[in-house]
């Protein structure tokens, strides 16, 4: 019962890593393009595309890192129990 509530405090401690993780890159992106300026026109598309690009990757480096970290961590607790 305590290997399952290591466990379960492992992955807490996960998700709470990655949120403040995500809220970092939104925050920055944010700023990025904060300011009076709404109008997309006259904002340099080529910025506005690689920052969506290295939003999106980090996205995808976040769920393949989450995912493995998950299965090590399931491996893990499985190879204790036994």
């Amino acid at each position: 019962m305590q290997l399952l509530h290591e466990c379960q405090d492992n992955r807490d401690d996960h998700f709470e890593s990655q949120s403040r993780i995500r809220n970092k890159d939104i925050s920055s992106i944010a700023e990025k393009f904060h300011g009076d300026n709404d109008n997309f026109e006259t904002i340099n598309s080529q910025e506005i595309a690689e920052a969506l690009l290295n939003h999106l990757t980090a996205i995808d480096n976040s769920r393949s890192l989450h995912i493995t970290e998950s299965r090590n961590t399931v491996d893990q607790c499985l190879q204790e129990a036994c």
